[in-house]
């Protein structure tokens, strides 16, 4: 019998749609395996919770559902795409059960696009987490008081160690840090986590976050890395991480991997979120081919 992968995403109501196509990409892409979905919210609509429900055991997988209090996150700092949902994550140990020893965060705006097993079972050895490296600026490093020397990462994509971190207790350690440090918090969630967790995660492949930076940097931040392994992120990534301001579900987004996003959305029962994108993309499409038959 296969053993069950634990997943863990954290929503709010308006994000019921992409988590519904984040999954749809993740079922599509690992039949056979076997799934479980644990659902973070502040509190969904009923039609919502009962249709993502209903659309997760339509793949014959199972889901949880857990209510998180807001008000344990009111002192976090927010913005325009960034809500308190995404802090979240920070309090998955405290709410599964404790006979769950190891998950993987996924955030809801991105896209799977490989089998995972190979992920989930990374050796994390004596780390809390397993996650992809994120360059950044010296600047934003040293705001953290993270040596140039060291690593960042992005918090969209983890495998986490549940024993370790309720072990550690981490979740204090985050919620103290946003309650005393939140000046130099400019990334959120993400920013926290590096701090707390500093020289206690692994650095899983590259393949399993593939941010916009990747398709949109213009800076040297990638310039370590080699220039064949920077076009197969590019080309062929395990994970496509819609990770900047504009999301593939906006009119005016251009990512390269919109397409494949919508494609997915249309097989959910949030596909008329997608149709109206689509129909744009065609005729856009169209246009540039009939531009170059004229010439």
């Amino acid at each position: 019998m296969k053993e069950c992968i634990h997943i863990v995403c954290a929503i709010d109501d308006s994000f019921v749609p992409h988590c519904g196509t984040m999954l749809a990409s993740l079922f599509f892409n690992n039949q056979g395996d076997s799934f479980h979905i644990h659902i973070l919210s502040m509190n969904l609509l009923p039609e919502n919770r009962i249709e993502l429900k209903d659309f997760i055991g339509l793949h014959f997988q199972g889901c949880s559902f857990y209510l998180v209090n807001d008000e344990l996150f009111k002192a976090a700092p927010v913005d325009g795409h960034i809500k308190r949902a995404s802090y979240y994550k920070i309090i998955i140990p405290d709410l599964l059960p404790r006979g769950i020893t190891k998950v993987l965060y996924l955030d809801s705006d991105l896209i799977i696009r490989e089998r995972i097993v190979s992920l989930w079972n990374a050796d994390l050895g004596r780390n809390v987490i397993g996650a992809a490296e994120e360059p950044m600026p010296d600047e934003h490093l040293m705001r953290l008081q993270i040596a140039a020397s060291e690593s960042y990462f992005n918090a969209g994509v983890m495998l986490i160690n549940l024993s370790l971190w309720r072990e550690e207790n981490y979740t204090e350690k985050c919620m103290r840090f946003i309650r005393s440090d939140k000046l130099s918090i400019k990334y959120h969630d993400q920013d926290v986590l590096n701090v707390v967790l500093k020289r206690k995660w692994f650095a899983i492949e590259k393949k399993w976050n593939v941010g916009h930076r990747y398709f949109y940097n213009s800076s040297d931040l990638y310039s370590d890395i080699e220039k064949e392994e920077l076009k197969q992120l590019k080309k062929n990534p395990g994970v496509v991480h819609f990770s900047g301001y504009s999301k593939p579900w906006s009119y005016w987004n251009s990512h390269p991997f919109k397409t494949e996003y919508l494609n997915y959305c249309l097989t959910t029962p949030w596909k008329n979120e997608a149709k109206f994108s689509l129909k744009k993309i065609l005729l856009e499409t169209y246009a540039k081919i009939k531009v170059r038959s004229l010439n």
